[in-house]
């Protein structure tokens, strides 16, 4: 069974660096590139995959940080970038095992 055929609530946690922002420019350049990265046809596939697991009633996406993108942790714009691109609920610097419950400190 593939994870958005669960029936029930599921949390989906991508695991630091899913956006390189080291490789994408200096701050200030960051949210534009993103925007663009977002558009690619690339990457149309897997965006739309995780839009419409994220839009299923009880899933939602939690996105660790990692040392590639720790500009997303500081970055509100950015977050509400993928905020509204349908593809993030909520942002955390670590999870708890066991815990559906990002740990922000």
């Amino acid at each position: 069974m593939e994870i958005g055929q669960h029936v029930g609530p599921v949390e989906l946690v991508l695991l630091g660096d899913f956006l390189d922002l080291q490789r994408m420019g200096q701050t200030g350049q960051v949210n534009d590139r993103v925007t663009t990265t977002l558009t690619r046809p690339d990457y149309a596939e897997l965006l739309d995959a995780l839009r419409a697991f994220r839009s299923a009633a009880g899933h939602r996406v939690t996105y660790v940080v990692g040392n590639h993108d720790a500009e997303l942790w500081r970055n509100v714009r950015l977050q509400d970038v993928l905020r509204d691109a349908g593809l993030v609920d909520e942002f955390a610097l670590r999870t708890r095992p066991g815990s559906s419950r990002s740990v922000t400190s």
